[in-house]
């Protein structure tokens, strides 16, 4: 089995928003993906949809393993065909699975997240520090874009 790769970032918002933002069709629509359903259930189904920079567009469904609200989910990841109709997914031989996890811990003034990804096993050889890198990058950038997401709501609720 891989060794997870683990990328922890401090948040200024409490477990539980944190939480929601990560579990909840949404808050996964929010800031992780264009468009999301979740059936924040152990063995509820999550459908992401995604269009890439060059207009691609892209799926993943997966099913909630483990859910210990507001401190620990656990997401098992399939590959997805556009247009799959959004229903429970069920890996099939051409599939192979991953999954996620994410930890909550509160801290003074917010909390720290803490993601574990596997390297993903790929069709085609790939070096092992390019996959870890082109993870850590792509949470760099789903972060940033929560951070963008919370500071809104931030003033959001300070305007009202």
């Amino acid at each position: 089995m891989n060794q997870p790769v683990i990328v922890r970032k401090f948040l200024t918002a409490t477990p539980e928003r944190v939480y929601e933002l990560f579990t909840s069709s949404s808050g996964l629509s929010a800031w992780f993906c264009d468009h999301a359903v979740s059936d924040v259930a152990v063995g509820g189904y999550v459908h992401a949809k995604w269009q890439d920079e060059d207009g691609e567009a892209w799926e993943r469904l997966g099913t909630w393993t483990e859910l210990d609200p507001p401190f620990t989910a656990t997401l098992t990841w399939l590959g997805a065909q556009p247009g799959q109709a959004e229903a429970e997914p069920a890996p099939d031989d051409d599939q192979l699975a991953d999954s996620f996890r994410f930890a909550i811990a509160p801290q003074a003034h917010g909390c720290v997240v803490t993601v574990l990804t596997p390297l993903p096993q790929t069709e085609v050889p790939v070096r092992a520090d390019v996959l870890l890198d082109a993870i850590r990058q792509g949470w760099d950038l789903a972060f940033a874009e929560l951070d963008m997401y919370l500071q809104q709501l931030d003033a959001d609720s300070h305007q009202g």
